[in-house]
């Protein structure tokens, strides 16, 4: 794993939710140096709305992925994902930006998650 202690110690003392995210991650075993395919959930109760998000989205380069509502979920959930290298400025950057289109269009914004890269 290539992830400076420092670092590491740096995130731990934020409370930031997008650095918490990423010591998870480091502590899951994930090598930060490396590029990860993170999927940022959106949550929505319409379907237009799903589409007008998956529009912004693809628009920006983003794959998109809607899942229609069901028992254990009530609502669409959009997810859309990149490929990038876990850069807590550059997560910041996207947060920012994802909680804003999700207020645009009375959505909520549920953050991200990726699998571990070794």
């Amino acid at each position: 794993m290539h992830n400076s202690e420092e670092i590491i110690s740096q995130l731990k003392q934020s409370t930031d939710l997008d650095a918490m995210a990423l010591v998870a991650m480091a502590e899951a075993g994930s090598d930060l140096s490396k590029p990860h395919s993170p999927e940022f959930s959106f949550q929505t109760d319409f379907k237009a709305v799903a589409e007008a998000i998956e529009n912004e989205l693809s628009n920006l380069g983003y794959g998109i992925v809607i899942y229609e509502p069901d028992d254990e979920a009530p609502y669409f959930e959009i997810e859309a994902s990149c490929v990038m290298v876990l850069e807590l400025e550059k997560l910041k950057n996207i947060s920012a930006a994802f909680k804003a289109l999700a207020a645009k269009y009375r959505a909520s914004y549920d953050g991200w998650g990726a699998e571990v890269v070794e």
